[in-house]
């Protein structure tokens, strides 16, 4: 047997002591069965809850690392470490060899290191580099971090309400310019001013 890359072409040599070689003509491989999973490009993160900044490949390879061109295997991304949700087309079918992801999006904390995970059926699964977000995302909620303390009647409240302007992810959006305003939800007779 002959295993190797299908980039080479290989010339054997038969010998045996005191008779001439014996030369083959130019050798070559083709790959052999779909064993493991390689990402041949890394993930980069963009905002939190926005398509990444540079999606993912992933190759399909035999045990001498040749890309197997007839392989049409589903891969399947999903996060393996970091708290947060991976969006978009999770599972992409090979192409020759070669799924290529076109719109994962992550949502998280933009603190948080992640690292995506490739599987597929039996092969070897194949884990991305750490990544991480560059920054919040859209802003898609209020959250309510000091509730308010009333006091007197027609007087300040003694605390007052502080709220946050955050992501998907939970991150604080520090450029939103967004306008928040307070209005009685339950109760008749009042007046916010």
């Amino acid at each position: 047997t002959l295993a190797g890359p299908t980039t080479s072409t290989f010339v054997l040599q038969f010998r045996e002591p005191g008779l001439t070689p014996a030369p083959t003509s130019n050798v070559t491989v083709t790959p052999g069965t779909a064993a493991r999973l390689v990402v041949v490009t890394q993930p980069i993160g963009g905002a939190s809850g926005a398509v990444l900044a540079t999606q993912p490949v992933v190759h399909v390879r035999d045990a001498q690392n040749n890309t197997v061109l007839t392989s049409n295997a589903p891969v399947t991304a999903s996060i393996f470490s970091g708290a947060g949700t991976l969006g978009g087309t999770v599972t992409v079918n090979a192409v020759a060899g070669v799924a290529t992801f076109g719109n994962l999006t992550l949502a998280g904390q933009v603190s948080s290191t992640y690292v995506l995970r490739f599987t597929s059926a039996s092969l070897t699964l194949a884990d991305s580099n750490s990544l991480n977000l560059s920054g919040p995302g859209t802003a898609t909620q209020l959250v309510l971090t000091t509730q308010p303390v009333a006091g007197i009647s027609g007087a300040a409240f003694t605390t007052q309400p502080r709220l946050e302007i955050r992501d998907s992810g939970g991150n604080v959006v520090t450029s939103s310019a967004d306008e928040v305003k307070a209005t009685i939800l339950t109760g008749t007779g009042g007046v916010l001013s």
